[in-house]
């Protein structure tokens, strides 16, 4: 190829370039908010979409966000003060049984890597999770807790569907059953980070002997995970590290998901890159095509 030709196709990949690089700018723009470096932003959003099998119609749900030690969170976009917790519509009896909510939620979190360094080869980064409660309320205003569960934040980049199984404590014989059917009240938690096992929990085992449960209904909640990320060049080894470990046990590993995806759309630009300049080449003559 000449000299001349090879500078016609040089101006011509940079103009190029320089094209797309502006159409990018016009469209996604420069002024981002990152992180410090060393930290890990996730902006977690979704609803409540709808719930089924519980026993009384008039449903709304109390949930709040438990986050683990050392993490921040913001209720929305707007950083307002968080309320202790958040509540639903009361939603009635639908078609098939359902009660449909539709109630959105969002939170933007952050943690430090940094200050979640792994201790030994089975550590596991604690994460957060959403804690529902389910409550009817009738036009007698008769209060009955229709169930608990717990659901834990995506902890892989993406959106998911998933349905929360919640059980509902029980009182002690007929007299218990008679009175949450004709008056309401009945058993229910005074503290609702008891769903599950509480985060400052530090014995070996967590008893509830003596405390009756019995099944109830689902919750279905569609969420959403954008993880964000600011790396510093002089504790890029010890990030690598606790990418690769701090997530042993769970469904994925928000980090490695991100930085994965990025990856991949990386080798996709490439390879689209190569087919455009060997068509190219082709359409000047440059190449011989079969």
């Amino acid at each position: 190829m000449a000299r001349m030709d090879l500078e016609k196709e040089k101006q011509l990949f940079r103009a190029l370039y320089q094209r797309y690089s502006n159409h990018q700018a016009v469209l996604v723009g420069n002024d981002f908010d990152m992180p410090k470096d060393g930290y890990t932003r996730l902006y977690y959003s979704g609803e409540i979409v709808d719930a089924d099998g519980f026993d009384h119609d008039d449903l709304f749900v109390h949930f709040l966000l438990e986050i683990p030690s050392g993490w921040t969170s913001e209720w929305g976009s707007s950083g307002d003060k968080e309320p202790a917790h958040f509540s639903s519509q009361i939603a009635q009896r639908r078609k098939a049984g359902r009660h449909f909510f539709g109630c959105p939620f969002g939170w933007n979190m952050e943690y430090s890597a940094e200050s979640h360094l792994p201790t030994d080869s089975n550590y596991r980064l604690d994460w957060p999770r959403l804690l529902f409660e389910v409550v009817s309320l009738d036009a007698w205003n008769r209060y009955r807790v229709e169930g608990y569960g717990f659901l834990d934040v995506l902890s892989a980049v993406g959106s998911a569907v998933e349905t929360v199984h919640t059980w509902i404590p029980i009182g002690e014989g007929s007299n218990a059953k008679l009175r949450r059917y004709l008056v309401g009240g009945g058993a229910e938690l005074e503290n609702l980070n008891y769903v599950t096992v509480p985060r400052d929990f530090k014995a070996k085992e967590f008893s509830r002997y003596g405390f009756r449960t019995a099944g109830a209904g689902r919750l279905r909640v569609r969420h959403t995970l954008i993880v964000q990320r600011g790396i510093s060049t002089n504790g890029q080894n010890k990030l690598s590290y606790i990418s690769s470990r701090y997530h042993r046990g769970f469904r994925g590993d928000p980090q490695r998901a991100s930085m994965a995806t990025f990856d991949q759309a990386v080798e996709r630009v490439l390879e689209a890159f190569k087919r455009a300049r060997r068509r190219l080449l082709e359409a000047r003559g440059i190449l011989n095509v079969d």
